[in-house]
């Protein structure tokens, strides 16, 4: 198995991210300006945002077939990989964990604010207006529970600001509170 990754999510606690040197997973279109080794998308909004800005994508990313077929009707050219199976109502941070778990020893989970607190709001929202969303978690919860569950020999860090709380239970999950980093 490989060492470390780091994914870091769309959650405003993505501030909290330390440049550890590690592969990093950036989920959509990242918003902040840390460098990244692959994008993890799994909306269709994403790539019809990226059609109408004309953006991009400089590194691969890891998607669902369904965004394949999206990014060849938007003529969006990339490094699009079909590794993802499609599951119903998950966010990219989830598929990214969930394919990187079996071949990586530890994962760092930043910016994956549903994981201590009901805040389901993203940096892209600012880009994709969306209407009110449902209470994710009722998905979201089960499918980190299931990640975690299915990968017992990797080691989950979940990077969470000070003063907040996480209630995952799990001997393969690390909650570590942070401080704002310092560039």
């Amino acid at each position: 198995m490989k060492a470390t990754i780091d994914i870091i999510g769309n959650g405003s606690s993505n501030s909290l991210y330390k440049k550890s040197g590690f592969v990093v997973v950036a989920c959509n279109i990242p918003q902040h300006t840390y460098g990244y080794d692959y994008l993890s998308i799994c909306d269709n909004q994403v790539i019809v945002w990226m059609y109408k800005n004309e953006y991009k994508p400089s590194k691969p990313i890891l998607c669902l077939p369904k965004n394949i077929k999206t990014a060849e009707a938007k003529n969006v050219k990339g490094d699009w990989r079909d590794v993802y199976v499609d599951k119903s109502r998950w966010n990219s941070g989830l598929y990214a964990a969930e394919y990187f778990a079996p071949t990586y020893n530890e994962i760092h989970l930043w910016g994956m604010d549903s994981l201590y607190c009901n805040d389901y709001t993203s940096q892209m929202d600012t880009f994709i207006q969306r209407r009110s969303r449902p209470q994710l978690n009722k998905w979201w919860r089960p499918g980190w529970d299931g990640v975690f569950d299915n990968n017992v020999k990797t080691q989950f860090v979940i990077h969470i600001p000070k003063g907040e709380c996480c209630d995952f239970k799990k001997e393969n999950v690390i909650v570590r509170q942070e401080s704002l980093a310092v560039a």
